[in-house]
Formats: structure tokens, C-alpha cells, sequence
């Protein structure tokens, strides 16, 4: 038998399955912070159990929530239908390989720790010397529509600073911790 684990927010319910990154302090930062716009087209990047594309849907037209992680879009599925969502699609994809659209918003708590990954869990909170992170920051521009937005958590081990990328970056809130700080970070292209 799986032990999923459980937790409400708002009024939301969510079920979280073990192999699935689970959300924590910085998810839930980033859902405090969270403004969708009306009608917005939301991409929600390693969605996980698909807690802040159900959080985004409420005011999007549609979000797309991707994952590497089969288990990770099997979570969300299940949640989906829990709290009676219809205007989430569900894809696999390794950052945005399976991606072809642009957005108005795109959502990515990343793997930030500068740990090396062993499996597909790890790879939901570890990224060896930021390369995810940065690897994100190369392509995300070419998905966000002019006057997109990226909101993105980072880590003071991360070591990544979204300026070499060309982004404008605002800071909405940090959280101390004992062993690091944590950013959210709301990023808009530098307009030509």
C-alpha cells in the first residue's frame, strides 16, 4: 500500500504520493505571493503534486503543468480530480522539451540545492551547480509572451543570478533559514 500523505490549502485538498517532492517552506512562499491575472495562460515547471498550477487555475484560462517525474503527473492528475480542476493540462517534459507555446506566467520552484542528483526524487530538490536553474533561464524567455512574468525561488547556495540572463529581476520576499536564505524572485524580459 502507498502512503500518501495529505494537506489542505485554501480550499484546496492535495494528496502527496512518496515519490513526489512534497511541498515545503518555499512552495508555499511562492503560493502566498502568487498574483494570476484573469485569463492568464500559466506554465507551472516541475509541478509536482500540481499545488501551484491548481492554485493558478483558479484565475487562469489555462495552465500547462509539466514534470519529469512520471509520478509527479500521475500526483497531479489525482488532485486535479480531487478538487474538481478542468483547465490544468498534464505533460511530461524535461524543462521545455515537450513545451511549445508562449505564456504569461510561468512558475518554477526549482531543484536549487548544489547537491548531485541520484534519481528522479532527488532531482526535485537537487541541481549539481545550479544547472537546471540555469539551463531554465536560457530557454524560459523564448515561452514568455512580452509581458510575461516568471516567478522563481532561489536559493543562496544556488549561486545563480537571472542578470547574466538578461532578466529584470524584483525581489518579493526572502526567507532566512539556519543554513541559507530563500528568494522569490519575479523576472520580466528586458524589453528591446
Amino acid at each position: 500500500m502507498i502512503n500518501l500523505e495529505f494537506f489542505e490549502y485554501d480550499h484546496y485538498k492535495f494528496f502527496v504520493h512518496p515519490k513526489v517532492y512534497k511541498p515545503a517552506e518555499d512552495s508555499f512562499l511562492l503560493a502566498d505571493h502568487l498574483k494570476i491575472k484573469n485569463n492568464s495562460e500559466v506554465l507551472d515547471m516541475g509541478t509536482g503534486c500540481g499545488f501551484l498550477a491548481i492554485l493558478a487555475s483558479k484565475n487562469a484560462r489555462k495552465v500547462v503543468a509539466v514534470d519529469i517525474n512520471p509520478y509527479a503527473l500521475f500526483n497531479t492528475r489525482i488532485n486535479l480530480i480531487l478538487n474538481e480542476i478542468d483547465n490544468v493540462e498534464v505533460r511530461f517534459s524535461n524543462l521545455f522539451t515537450n513545451v511549445g507555446e508562449n505564456f504569461d506566467v510561468i512558475i518554477f520552484n526549482p531543484p536549487y540545492l548544489p547537491l548531485k542528483s541520484k534519481d528522479l526524487y532527488d532531482k526535485s530538490w537537487a541541481s549539481e551547480n545550479g544547472k537546471i536553474i540555469m539551463d531554465f533561464l536560457k530557454e524560459a524567455v523564448n515561452h514568455l509572451n512580452r509581458d510575461g512574468v516568471i516567478y522563481i525561488i532561489l536559493s543562496s547556495l544556488s549561486n545563480v543570478d537571472p542578470a547574466i540572463y538578461g532578466y529584470k529581476a524584483e525581489l518579493l520576499t526572502k526567507r532566512n533559514f539556519f543554513f541559507e536564505k530563500i528568494y522569490l524572485l519575479l523576472l520580466t524580459r528586458p524589453h528591446e
